[in-house]
């Protein structure tokens, strides 16, 4: 089973979802920046509204090539700790915007994929187009997470990274190694080092 099949599981569905999805349907992303399009941000009291409002945007910027679950779980991340953080890109109208959101960017690439579409997301999200350091193993992509401090506190950022790996990259277990994952295994030690012990036969 996936890690989940709609994040509005996880937060449960509002009284006014029928007009949240009413307000949206067939818009095209360019609505979504109009003053009925502002309106609707603010109608979505909840996060439950919240991930309807941001699943729509996202499904509009992606088009017929954009892979529903995907979206629901980057609507879900946009939500739940994008839209109130303290970052450039949190509030209406920044986190719709593709050169503020690294999700909304992502998104508008149509990487389908889950783990793909959360690894690329993290590399935007630290400035940086070279996605092949989160999506290659060899380059320890666990380097570049935050870490909390020293008393324990997160960060906006550090809690933001956490979503994104909890909502792509939790199941990966194929291609591409999760961020938080490496290699302890390999290592420099070769055949004439002093760790190596000699079992060979004396007789």
């Amino acid at each position: 089973m996936g890690f989940f099949r709609s994040p509005m599981t996880l937060i449960g569905l509002s009284m006014q979802r029928k007009k949240i999805v009413a307000e949206l349907e067939g818009h095209e992303p360019e609505w979504y920046f109009t003053q009925e399009g502002e309106q609707a941000y603010n109608n979505a009291k909840t996060k439950a509204d919240k991930v309807l409002y941001f699943f729509d945007y996202l499904n509009a910027v992606a088009g017929s090539r954009g892979n529903r679950d995907t979206l629901y779980r980057a609507a879900y991340v946009m939500a739940n700790s994008m839209d109130s953080s303290s970052l450039d890109f949190s509030g209406y109208p920044n986190i719709l915007k593709t050169d503020k959101n690294p999700l909304v960017r992502t998104a508008a690439l149509k990487p389908s994929e889950p783990a793909v579409f959360g690894l690329m997301s993290l590399s935007i999200l630290h400035g940086s187009d070279n996605a092949s350091d989160y999506l290659e193993a060899k380059a320890c992509p666990y380097k570049f997470l935050t870490y909390s401090a020293d008393d324990g506190s997160m960060s906006d950022l550090y809690k933001i990274e956490r979503d994104i790996i909890g909502a792509f990259c939790l199941e990966e277990d194929g291609e591409y190694v999760p961020p938080y994952m490496y290699d302890i295994i390999d290592s420099e030690i070769g055949p004439d080092s002093d760790d190596e012990e000699d079992y060979s036969d004396d007789e």
